[in-house]
């Protein structure tokens, strides 16, 4: 959801007048007050009907966004009260006032800007100008302006994950072999694997919404510049980035198993492989942003490490001579890739993006990690 907050185009055409009225391009905020050459609802008189659709979007977004984190408060507060019985009265005061006031800067900044986006008439006609119909809906409104929930509501979001008792949580134990009582066996290869499967379909589904194909001065990364198409950006960008948290845990867990199979000691240029591939597939996720026009960069440098982590999982395989495969993998992507740089033939996307999910016939797959999960606290009790 959060993703879907900077989705929202909030960089408008610039229009000559306002340039040279504020020395500057101006960029659309939320429903509350702007700075910065920003506008909110507070110059509706200003906003064209679309503006003020993309400014009702965005805080939609962003108060879906507020509600689960507001739940996911509740549910660590409920993970903390089970050790509260062994805390000292200030302490327990002390997290107990400081989620509830969390919870009312969050309920009230939440529910303040959806009375704002769902009122019909604009919010110069009727903030603090007039009461509300509604007597609730008057009073979440003045509760929200005298207490200044609008400027310090999100703030808990930060903070409340502080409370967390530091004797709660998992810890995961990794091993090459099977022991009594493990919960099972992961292999990181595979989950790689899939993760570029569903990079690969997500993208594919993006060309689909993609209607012109030819004469795009973004047909080099015609397929990831789609993901920033809407409506398909508002399902695609949040998908994308979840493959991205996929892809943290399959790179994770190679490194273990490459910390394993190395006698526990860590391979530190294959972690800073695995870092350097992850922030690029991350950074790839700017997309969305319509100004991103840099993101081509991003696509090309993430390509390269990625062939080259090609390679860096065949180290064993070329060292013992069977090379052809790889080799012949990371060649047929780099001729991909040029190809559909300088080509504007739409099948070269898809030819790619089919290059990416058979990335699994040519790794070798490492040994199993069997994983044994086990509560924090269990374990300092059995201590």
């Amino acid at each position: 959801v959060f993703v879907n907050v900077f989705t929202t185009n909030l960089y408008p055409i610039e229009e000559a007048a306002f340039e040279a009225a504020h020395g500057g391009g101006r960029r659309l905020h939320g429903v509350h007050f702007g700075a910065n050459n920003t506008i909110s609802l507070l110059e509706e008189g200003d906003l064209s009907q679309a503006d003020i659709n993309v400014i009702k979007l965005h805080t939609a977004f962003y108060i879906l966004w507020v509600v689960g984190q507001l739940v996911l408060s509740l549910h660590l507060f409920k993970l903390a009260a089970e050790s509260m019985d062994s805390w000292s009265p200030a302490r327990k005061a002390w997290t107990i006032g400081g989620y509830l006031i969390g919870w009312y800067g969050m309920m009230m900044h939440a529910a303040a800007m959806l009375i704002i986006i769902m009122h019909p008439e604009p919010k110069v006609n009727w903030y603090f100008q007039k009461d509300l119909t509604s007597i609730l809906q008057h009073m979440l409104i003045y509760a929200d302006a005298k207490t200044f929930t609008s400027a310090w509501g999100w703030v808990p979001i930060m903070c409340y994950r502080l409370i967390m008792p530091s004797g709660s949580g998992v810890s995961l134990t990794f091993r090459l072999e099977r022991v009594e009582g493990d919960h099972g066996f992961v292999n990181p290869e595979h989950w790689m694997n899939r993760c570029l499967g569903a990079m690969a379909l997500t993208l594919a589904w993006g060309g689909i919404f993609d209607t012109d194909w030819a004469g795009d001065e973004h047909a080099a990364a015609k397929l990831l510049v789609a993901l920033r198409l809407k409506p398909y950006a508002y399902f695609g960008g949040p998908t994308f980035l979840a493959c991205v948290i996929v892809l943290f845990v399959a790179l994770s867990l190679q490194v273990v198993q490459r910390t394993l199979m190395n006698n526990n000691k860590v391979p530190k240029r294959f972690v800073g492989h695995a870092l350097a591939m992850f922030v690029l597939t991350f950074s790839m996720t700017l997309v969305i942003l319509e100004k991103a026009q840099f993101i081509l960069y991003v696509f090309l440098l993430a390509q390269a490490v990625f062939v080259a982590w090609v390679w860096h999982m065949n180290k064993e395989e070329i060292l013992a001579g069977r090379w052809m495969g790889c080799a012949g993998y990371s060649v047929t992507g780099l001729v991909i890739v040029l190809a559909s740089c300088i080509s504007s033939q739409w099948w070269l996307y898809f030819v790619y993006l089919g290059w990416m999910a058979v990335y699994g016939c040519f790794v070798p797959d490492g040994p199993l990690v069997y994983i044994t999960a086990s509560r924090i606290d269990e374990l300092v009790t059995s201590y």
